[in-house]
């Protein structure tokens, strides 16, 4: 009975944040943010990040897009196996790229510096010494 309460309240939808404001009643962009937050809610971190990024190529400037982009790559990267180094490794780089994007459109923006340093962090510490002091 819970898992059924869980899958309804995921699939609940919401109003788009005032971040995409500017987006106005679009359908499909509503339709899209709605299923990216359930997909997120889920734990279907991929498909969630494919429905944000759908919406941040209709919005390139949107900090807040690109940094729950970031967020979804990173903890989907946390979840591969550590002896999948070459897996965790490109997605820490796409959080990092999504994080970098955020951050060249809000560099104030708290949540974009987060996960920039939170992907840079993890790319030092599964790629290794060598390849962090490169990226240094």
């Amino acid at each position: 009975m819970a898992g059924a309460n869980t899958l309804s309240a995921a699939a609940r939808p919401s109003e788009l944040p005032p971040e995409l404001a500017s987006l106005g009643s679009d359908p499909h962009v509503q339709a899209l943010w709605n299923e990216g937050e359930a997909l997120e809610r889920a734990e279907q971190l991929l498909q969630s990040a494919q429905h944000y990024e759908e919406i941040a190529a209709r919005l390139p400037d949107s900090a807040f897009l690109q940094w729950r982009i970031s967020r979804n790559y990173w903890r989907y990267a946390e979840r591969i196996p550590v002896d999948d180094k070459h897996g965790r490794l490109h997605y820490f780089g796409l959080a990092d790229e999504w994080a970098g994007r955020s951050l060249d459109n809000d560099p104030e923006c708290g949540e974009c510096v987060l996960w920039k340093l939170a992907a840079m962090g993890r790319l030092a510490t599964t790629g290794g010494v060598v390849q962090a002091m490169q990226q240094a």
